[in-house]
């Protein structure tokens, strides 16, 4: 085993003889700009060398630097193998930046429907004249507080095995929390006394460059937290191919846990903010492009990005948060949107269901602009769509001065209608060093 030490942080990480530098400053929690998926392509995951034995193939790619950055120790972390103890030094510009996050926006009333509820009753115990099962009582005592027909609830096994101790020790006063599921209406979990007023569901943007999630209260309606992050995939890759790539070299498991982690953290401040315990959630509803949902979920997203272009699945998924280890209650659920093809997934169904369209007589244009650049055109009876990469052209692959949006990126720009004067605002009121896709 090897240590590795960071500067000028001094995280220290211990890693086998082998392991690259990018994945030793992964596991150790530095982010490095990895545009190319860490294939040696894009000479963005810069770092020098101050001490130790490492392999670096100067004669290939040695092109990024200088003779003098050579033999001060550059290289590229994502083609440097530690071989001995080392200590590297990474660079700010190396580090992924911190990033402006856009979470509000136009918000429209909804028809609000829950799928999940709590019933609080009172049952009576059962005597000789009444030996009813101690799941048809739970199961009439909700029907009679307002829930779904008995004959439509069920209970799975490991909640069966709970029922009887619960009503006992809590004098048969319970709040039962049902789920509609595929097949009927589930019970979830199974509660003493009165914890009606509990009952939680988050909603998930999940994009390839960041995480937006919001808290919902499930009896009022009312979002009670936001709270967003970067996705922590971009350190396998900047866009789609590169992570597909990335994945193709069994690294779906950590793009998986990436997504995970990345959802889990936004949630964890949500619920901080809002005072909330993660176990009184109990549904989670994640849109994002079929890509994202394929790796948040473990699906091999190779065969997309390759003729016929196919994805595994495009329907909508309903499954238990425990399987994917998302932070919720662990009899919760999680709903995946369903996508239209390769590159139009649930993220732009979300969009339309938001905006609308689908239910105007009038042609209306959507047009989704983040790292990846959804479009469409259509009303109630039709709809096209066609997706692209706008990420890499925004932020300089075609706009001189486009970047991501960092302090410094100008984010806003107005026109006085009397004078023309412009006006504008950059991320932190810091010098402008370029503008952002919002400011375009």
């Amino acid at each position: 085993m090897r240590t590795v030490t960071f500067l000028p942080s001094y995280r220290k990480i211990v890693v086998e003889r082998g392991t690259t530098v990018l994945d030793a400053a992964q596991r150790a929690g530095l982010n490095m700009n990895v545009v190319c998926g860490g294939q040696g392509k894009c000479g963005k995951c810069v770092v020098y060398i101050q001490s130790g034995k490492t392999e670096f193939d100067k004669a290939k790619y040695g092109r990024f630097f200088s003779e003098e950055e050579l033999k001060k120790g550059a290289c590229l972390a994502c083609e440097t193998i530690v071989q001995g103890d080392l200590q590297v030094m990474v660079p700010e510009s190396t580090l992924i930046q911190e990033q402006k996050i856009l979470i509000k926006g136009l918000e429209n009333e909804i028809l609000f429907r829950p799928s999940t509820k709590k019933y609080y009753v009172e049952l009576q115990p059962p005597t000789l004249s009444d030996p009813s099962p101690d799941l048809d009582r739970l199961l009439w005592g909700i029907q009679k507080s307002g829930g779904p027909d008995a004959e439509k609830m069920y209970a799975p096994l490991e909640k069966l095995r709970d029922i009887p101790s619960i009503l006992r020790h809590s004098d048969w006063k319970v709040t039962a929390t049902i789920g509609l599921v595929p097949g009927g209406y589930r019970v979830l979990d199974l509660q003493e006394n009165d914890t009606s007023s509990r009952v939680y569901g988050v909603a998930v943007d999940l994009g390839s460059t960041t995480v937006v999630v919001y808290l919902w209260d499930l009896v009022t309606g009312i979002v009670v937290g936001v709270a967003s992050n970067y996705n922590k995939q971009i350190s396998c890759g900047e866009d789609i191919l590169a992570r597909v790539n990335y994945a193709r070299k069994n690294g779906l498991t950590r793009l998986q846990a990436l997504a995970v982690e990345s959802i889990n953290s936004a949630i964890t401040s949500a619920c901080n903010t809002a005072g909330i315990d993660r176990d009184d959630i109990y549904e989670v509803v994640v849109a994002g492009n079929t890509v994202m949902t394929h790796m948040l979920l473990g699906i091999d997203p190779a065969y997309m990005i390759a003729e016929p272009y196919v994805p595994v699945v495009r329907r909508a998924l309903s499954i238990a948060s425990s399987r994917i280890n998302i932070a919720c209650n662990p009899n919760g659920g999680v709903f995946a949107f369903p996508a239209v093809s390769d590159f139009i997934g649930g993220d732009i169904i979300a969009d339309i269901l938001a905006c609308g369209m689908a239910d105007r007589d009038e042609i209306s244009l959507l047009v989704d602009i983040g790292t990846n650049f959804e479009v469409v055109l259509g009303n109630r009876e039709w709809m096209f769509s066609c997706a692209g990469a706008a990420g890499p052209a925004l932020e300089g692959g075609e706009v001189l001065y486009g970047m991501r949006a960092n302090p410094g990126a100008i984010e806003k720009i107005t026109i006085d209608p009397a004078t023309l004067n412009p006006h504008y605002v950059t991320i932190n009121n810091v010098k402008p060093r370029g503008i952002c896709g919002s400011g375009l």
